[in-house]
């Protein structure tokens, strides 16, 4: 065989061996992806949260209180399924002061609360979500205002509780920024349920909406 016809058949045979390697190669590729999409994810997120706090009681607002989280949450995104379930742990600090005629209250809540929140993809990066927290509140009150002032009250531990939604858009793989929205509030478990802080001329501090930004790291 001449061997102009030697190099052709040479190097058909090797562009046949690079087809053959290159069909492989995907398909070792894309029987790896079928696995890791049916395969259920454990996810790891820690949120750091600010904002702020509007009481319930609009008519004896002062100034806008603050809002802050720290949360750590563990969760599952099942395979095929479109949301992910996650228990988060949160400690959560909020800080409103209301005005008298003569006086002013300043409130904080030191709450450290437990519950899930259920993330639902939307397009692309963007996700919404939904969630609920319980659990102790240490809450204390300090007056301000010429003397006599009135007594101010004891600190308490009390039950507390929020609920919220928002929106969360993942700026890197690890990285995301999100807006929420939620309603909290603290209870008393003891022999007066329901016993609240009152203010002078009526109104409930406790009740609140938070509006805050957070950014999300996720592993």
């Amino acid at each position: 065989m001449p061997a102009k016809q030697w190099l052709l058949l040479s190097i058909a045979v090797l562009l046949s061996a690079t087809a053959s390697r290159a069909r492989e190669v995907t398909e070792i590729r894309e029987a790896r992806e079928n696995r890791e999409a049916d395969a259920t994810r454990l996810v790891l997120e820690l949120d750091l949260e600010g904002g702020t706090a509007l009481p319930v009681a609009l008519g004896h607002v002062d100034l806008p209180g603050y809002s802050a989280r720290l949360a750590l949450g563990v969760g599952v995104a099942p395979a095929r399924w479109p949301l992910r379930l996650q228990l988060q742990t949160t400690y959560a600090r909020s800080g409103t002061r209301f005005a008298g005629e003569t006086h002013a209250l300043l409130r904080t809540a030191d709450s450290l609360l437990f519950g899930p929140r259920l993330t639902f993809p939307v397009y692309g990066g963007l996700s919404v979500f939904v969630e609920g927290l319980i659990g102790p509140s240490w809450v204390s009150a300090d007056m301000e205002g010429p003397h006599p002032r009135p007594e101010e009250p004891a600190p308490q531990v009390l039950l507390g509780y929020s609920v919220g939604l928002g929106l969360q858009y993942a700026l890197f793989r690890h990285l995301a920024f999100g807006l929420r929205a939620g309603y909290a509030d603290e209870v008393d478990l003891g022999e007066d349920f329901g016993a609240r802080l009152v203010l002078p001329g009526g109104g409930d501090p406790g009740r609140r909406v938070a509006v805050a930004a957070f950014l999300s790291l996720q592993l």
